[in-house]
């Protein structure tokens, strides 16, 4: 997981395999610590786009927020104690909110460890349900499909004498 660590040649192998990709730019990210103590971490980000490739969740700001890109590694999600839920309020956007725990032991850029926080990804024109959906799948693959191939092996026809 990584705050601000993305460039140009990095983004491209980020969004390899993307599973998702959000068509507009009307995202907002919101990270924050989940008990303050001495730390403040109040991370807010206004507008921006949402990546999911193999592994990633990717969202990097447009133009209004305090950080520039988020990366969070989701085949960590066991280490990272990840837990996740899409929220449909009556009135207002849907959004995606997490929580996750940054371990001594885990390399978490820009955060500070052994702490708990709260994300929320609000979706104002749309996209959360396929968002979700793949990001499910993503976390699913990774945990529990990690030894299983994308693609079966190919097998020559051979015809009958």
């Amino acid at each position: 997981m990584s705050v601000n660590t993305l460039s140009a040649e990095s983004l491209a192998v980020l969004l390899q395999n993307s599973r998702y990709s959000s068509a507009n730019t009307r995202q907002s990210l919101a990270i924050t610590l989940q008990l303050p103590k001495d730390i403040k971490v109040d991370i807010k980000a206004t507008d921006g786009t949402v990546h999911v490739a193999d592994g990633r969740l990717v969202f990097i700001t447009s133009s209004q927020g305090d950080i520039s890109s988020f990366v969070l590694d989701l085949a960590r999600a066991r280490s990272l104690q990840l837990s996740h839920s899409l929220e449909s309020p009556w009135f207002g956007p849907n959004y995606w909110s997490f929580r996750f725990f940054t371990a001594p032991d885990a390399a978490c850029s820009g955060f500070p460890s052994s702490e708990w926080f709260d994300g929320k990804i609000v979706f104002k024109d749309g996209g959360a349900l396929a968002f979700a959906s793949a990001v499910d799948t993503v976390i699913n693959d990774v945990l529990n499909n990690q030894d299983i191939d994308d693609e079966l092996p190919r097998y020559d026809y051979i015809s009958d004498p």
